[in-house]
């Protein structure tokens, strides 16, 4: 979509001027075609808005207001909403007929659904069995029988082209597009795609579009007149990424594996990454943040522990929340230790896991919780309905509080988060010797926007200063 405009993160490193496809929450409902026409949400730094691909290129349309965060084909117009429309709730949204927007009331759909097709009485639809690994069901919608049921690791929403439903299959650090037939009821397809993640994967007639992301493009839109011919645009696409900041390679070390960014030159210090969730997982796709904190000197290590959604193919044992995946980020820690100071730095849940990894024998020189809590207590403050039901889900012991003192903190917060509320993590910090909060006005339970990233980002330079040898 283009260069992103000027924005105050810019004056950060160039990264952040790259473009982005999607919703800032990575939602699978950003592409959309109405009457053969491709359509995608863009994030530019006055808010989402909503483009075309003409032979031109990319072209704005109207602002669509705030509930532009999910949007979806329809017969004679696009329809957006402002949440998740899988709920069964009627949410606020607006019509789109490709010249004016049309605001009111519009139903979500049940889940159960699944994705139908679109000439057929069938439906597809799927369930987590445990992380990383779904129980496929394809069946008649008018019967209610099971066709056909397989289980599999699968990404996302999948796409009916003709009599084929495309799935995505996760092989990481690849992943692949599998084609199951309608016809001999069985896979009859599988199109390996290159180092990185595809998302948003929709099918039209003639038409197959999908959101692209490697380790050294920005999310783009990748279009073709069908989803193996996009498969082979993939295969040949070479990233044109001219100042690359780092180069990428992967890492397994027991149950957990990695994304690692190393600079050029001698790295000046080592930052593991340890993303929230915890059912989330790390592909090797472009981040400002990491490009960041590699042009700083840092190495960067994103890390999948098994408490990951890839944990499952890793280790046949269940996990021990904050337990087996405190170890796995040990005894990576403890495999890549070659002398250069270690910065541990967790989202939300990645935050606690950091915390726990320290009081499992972890030396680093300092961590950093980015919207994330330490200690189960935390999350106590929380009236959150997700939080709440993965604390009765999974209680999570304590960490060592005393090694915990020992280590320099850094908390960046959101003062809207309403998933763990700032005054609790104000409360967490009260007693510890080095700890240091900053307070980022506009956000909630992440960092979205660039005013954000620019308050983050520049404080988070600041502190990694201090974690430097000779400092």
């Amino acid at each position: 979509m283009g260069e992103r405009v000027t924005n105050p993160a810019s004056a950060l490193s160039p990264d952040f001027d790259q473009a982005r496809v999607g919703a800032l929450s990575g939602t699978e409902r950003c592409l959309a075609v109405l009457g053969g026409r491709l359509f995608a949400v863009g994030d530019r730094h006055s808010g989402r808005w909503l483009y075309e691909l003409r032979p031109g290129g990319w072209q704005r349309h109207v602002p669509a207001g705030e509930w532009l965060h999910h949007i979806e084909s329809g017969d004679a117009e696009l329809r957006a909403w402002s949440g998740d429309p899988v709920s069964g709730d009627v949410l606020r949204g607006a019509g789109y007929s490709g010249r004016a927007w049309t605001e009111r009331d519009i139903p979500g759909q049940p889940g159960h659904l699944g994705v139908l097709h679109p000439q057929e009485p069938f439906a597809y639809r799927e369930r987590r069995a445990y992380p990383g690994m779904s129980v496929c069901e394809v069946s008649d919608t008018r019967s209610g029988e099971v066709v056909a049921r397989w289980r599999a690791p699968t990404a996302g929403l999948p796409a009916w082209e003709d009599d084929t439903l495309w799935l995505r299959y996760e092989a990481w650090p690849r992943q692949e597009l599998v084609g199951w037939s309608l016809r001999s009821r069985q896979v009859t397809q599988r199109l390996p795609l290159p180092v990185g993640a595809l998302a948003n994967l929709i099918a039209a007639p003639g038409r197959a579009a999908a959101v692209w992301a490697d380790p050294y493009t920005p999310t783009s839109v990748i279009a073709a007149d069908s989803v193996p011919e996009l498969a082979a645009e993939l295969n040949a696409f070479s990233p044109g990424f001219a100042d690359r900041p780092y180069t990428v390679s992967t890492v397994f070390v027991e149950d957990a594996c990695a994304v690692v960014h190393t600079p050029p030159g001698d790295p000046i210090g080592r930052i593991m990454m340890l993303h929230g969730g915890p059912h989330s997982a790390v592909w090797p796709v472009y981040s400002p943040l990491v490009a960041f904190l590699c042009r700083l000197g840092w190495e960067v290590l994103a890390v999948n522990p098994r408490s990951s959604s890839l944990g499952s193919r890793f280790s046949p044992n269940a996990c021990r929340y904050g337990v087996d995946d405190a170890l796995d980020v040990a005894r990576l820690a403890e495999a890549r230790d070659d002398g250069l100071p270690l910065v541990l730095a967790g989202w939300s849940y990645g935050a606690y896991l950091a915390g726990r990894a320290i009081g499992a024998g972890v030396r680093c020189a300092g961590l950093v919780a980015l919207s994330g809590f330490l200690t189960p207590e935390t999350l106590e403050a929380s009236s959150h309905p997700a939080v709440k039901a993965f604390r009765e889900a999974r209680p999570l012991p304590g960490p060592d509080l005393d090694a915990l003192a020992a280590v320099p903190l850094l908390a960046v917060h959101g003062r809207a988060d309403d998933r763990i509320p700032l005054a609790a993590i104000r409360a967490e910090g009260t007693g510890h010797p080095a700890h240091t909060l900053l307070e980022l006005p506009g956000e909630g339970h992440g960092i979205v926007t660039d005013e954000g990233a620019a308050r983050a980002y520049a404080g988070l330079a600041a502190w990694l200063t201090e974690r430097r040898p000779g400092r």
